[in-house]
Formats: structure tokens, sequence, C-alpha cells
């Protein structure tokens, strides 16, 4: 099931999802049909960088924002290298 958001493919800059796109997500997501009036354009070009983004990719959740994904592990990795330099000199130097 496509997200209401995704992160761009090259700015990695996170983007909510026009409603059309997201119907039309989930529609082609579970088989079904959609008529889009007008048209849909193949790419669409991000906010931030201008870069071009896939429409059909972007509706099928290619670059969608996972929970839990890149947004924290991030942070959560700086903790464990903190911990474990902590740990370290506390056993060479303080010991």
């Amino acid at each position: 099931m496509p997200a209401e958001a995704f992160y761009c493919p090259h700015c990695k800059n996170r983007i909510k999802k026009s409603a059309q796109a997201y119907v039309m997500g989930e529609s082609m997501a579970s088989g079904g049909y959609f008529v889009a009036l007008g048209g849909v354009p193949d790419t669409v070009r991000c906010p931030s960088c201008g870069g071009g983004i896939d429409n059909k990719k972007m509706m099928m959740g290619e670059y969608d924002a996972r929970s839990g994904g890149a947004g924290g592990s991030r942070a959560f990795t700086y903790i464990i290298v903190a911990g474990l330099i902590a740990l370290a000199v506390y056993f060479i130097w303080l010991r």
C-alpha cells in the first residue's frame, strides 16, 4: 500500500503526494481502476532540487517514506557509535 509521502530520489527531501497521486497509487496497487481527467504527466518536478521524478514509480510507492526508515536511523547510528566510544574510553583509560 503506497504511503502519503515519499522521498525525492535526488535530494532525499520528504514530499507529500497530491490527493490524486495517492488515490491512483492505491488503485494501481490493488489492481483496480481509476479515471484521471486531463491525463497524468510522465514526470513531476521536485520542489526543492527541481529534479525529475517518475510519476508512475512515485504513485506505485517506490520512493515512499517507510515508517522507522531513513529518518531516524542516522541519529540512532550516531548514538550507538558515541556509546561504544564512551565504553572504549572507560575501559581503556579509566580502569
